[in-house]
């Protein structure tokens, strides 16, 4: 039997299909196709998605419903006169043709022994395959490209068999056709020249047990997509935007990664070069944060878990997501990233401005990431000086004072549970501020090691008098010798 799928009814009331006149007790029904023939050969045949309609009468009663047949021999009851119907070709068949059949059913259970007949000439229609490139990479990814892609066949979607990708010159290689978000995290043991990558599904942690080759580390690479369906026939092939690919630096421990423009990230670059920090970087933060991933998880996910240690400089402002729609700030993004980078062993350093009409609910999507509770959000302005200081404090107080440049409003912080009170801030008393000054926090492990230092200030405007060795002892104690 020919297996077909109905996707569309029409519903129609069924009317009596009686004739005036003499009426004949026992009269059978007769069953009638809309389309008597369908005479079309070669390229001019019907895809597999054809609808057709009957009809019925019976000079003696009411049609009560019909049976449909691809065989002549197994039926299927429907009360309706139409349906759209998508036939499956063989595998491998280019062309087929259906036999369809359809009888009648009146009120007495007859049935109609001579049934409606149409032979449906059908030809396969090549799918097709593309990427969504507004999910893609920007003109540059760093070690994780990540791609959507979707694909359609005129003649059902289920119809597709197999989906392959192939970066530049490399092999052909087979992908699950359920899996529309890829991402290839490249060999990081190449600095330069052809590469593999492993394949991510969605948001896996784990790659598939596949080896992707083709990549070029330190040139321009595209992705090509194609699709093949039930009768082999192929897709044309779907090109990506070309992208730049840059790879880890060997040997580097440390993620630099700065929301600010980079006339700031150039200050933050001087202190982790003047404590001779080896470290890798991505702007996030220029252009208003465009080279930021589309995807979070995975891209960043799987960027980050190369690194045992992270550093981040970030604003108060938000950014765009094209994907989520979201507008908010970069700590929102990251927060499930790094707590689960956190629980796997990473360490992470941030100094961060916090706006102090964010949300309750805002807050709270960040707040167990970066050893907080929340913003303190008492009456009043804190506001700081250029001749108050950033104290370190309880176990800390080894650390280095800091000294604002200028006058600084902030916001400070109530810590998590889990957090030691690592930095507190002297401020104005004249501007009515009521609640604490706890402006960093600090977390450790159950070995007692640190593990987060999270500041509500930015650092960059910490260091009076043009001297940053207060703020480069910070963070160099903190990244080189804590961590």
């Amino acid at each position: 039997m020919r297996h077909y799928q109905v996707i569309i009814f029409s519903v129609f009331i069924l009317l009596a299909g009686c004739r005036k006149g003499d009426i004949k007790p026992g009269e059978l029904p007769e069953t009638h196709l809309s389309i008597e023939a369908i005479n079309l050969t070669g390229e001019n045949r019907l895809n597999s998605e054809v609808r057709l309609s009957w009809y019925g009468t019976d000079v003696d009663g009411y049609i009560q419903g019909f049976e449909i047949s691809t065989d002549n021999q197994n039926w299927e009851f429907t009360t309706v006169q139409d349906s759209v119907f998508i036939f499956d070709l063989e595998a491998g068949s280019d062309t087929t043709d259906v036999d369809f059949y359809v009888r009648a059913i009146d009120n007495d259970n007859n049935i109609d022994p001579t049934p409606a007949y149409l032979k449906v000439p059908l030809k396969n229609s090549p799918p097709s395959a593309s990427f969504n490139n507004d999910r893609g990479p920007r003109d540059t990814a760093f070690c994780v490209s990540t791609f959507y892609w979707t694909a359609s066949d005129p003649d059902g979607d289920q119809t597709i068999q197999q989906v392959y990708i192939r970066f530049n010159d490399g092999n052909w290689t087979e992908i699950s056709t359920r899996e529309n978000l890829i991402s290839f995290l490249v060999d990081t043991a190449v600095s330069s020249g052809p590469a593999t990558a492993k394949l991510y599904y969605g948001r896996n942690d784990q790659p598939e047990n596949l080896e992707i080759d083709g990549l070029k580390v330190g040139e321009d690479n595209v992705l090509y997509l194609k699709s093949v369906d039930l009768a082999g026939t192929e897709s044309a092939v779907d090109t990506s935007d070309v992208f730049f690919l840059k790879n880890k630096t060997r040997g580097t421990n440390t993620l630099w990664v700065s929301a600010h423009s980079l006339s700031i990230a150039a200050d933050y670059r001087s202190f982790l070069d003047n404590q001779s920090i080896a470290y890798d970087f991505l702007d996030y933060g220029s252009d208003f944060g465009r080279k930021q991933p589309v995807y979070w998880d995975p891209t960043f996910k799987l960027i980050l878990s190369l690194y045992p240690k992270f550093f981040m400089d970030a604003p108060a402002s938000t950014f765009p997501n094209a994907v989520t729609g979201q507008d908010a700030v970069i700590l929102d993004y990251m927060a499930n990233i790094i707590q689960d980078y956190q629980s796997n062993g990473g360490k992470s350093l941030i100094t961060a401005k916090l706006d102090k009409a964010l949300a309750i609910e805002e807050v709270a999507v960040f707040a167990n990431a970066f050893a907080i509770e929340d913003i303190d959000r008492a009456s009043g302005v804190f506001r700081t000086r250029s001749n108050d200081t950033v104290q370190p404090q309880g176990d800390y107080v080894a650390y280095p004072e800091l000294v604002p440049q200028n006058t600084q409003i902030l916001t400070p912080i109530i810590a998590s549970a889990d957090a030691d009170d690592f930095y507190r801030a002297q401020f104005d008393p004249n501007r009515g501020w009521m609640g604490d000054n706890l402006v960093a926090t600090a977390r450790k492990n159950g070995n007692g090691d640190l593990i987060q230092v999270f500041f509500a200030i930015e650092l960059h405007y910490f260091h009076k008098d043009g001297n940053p060795q207060p703020v480069e002892q910070l963070i160099g104690r903190i990244l080189k010798d804590e961590f």
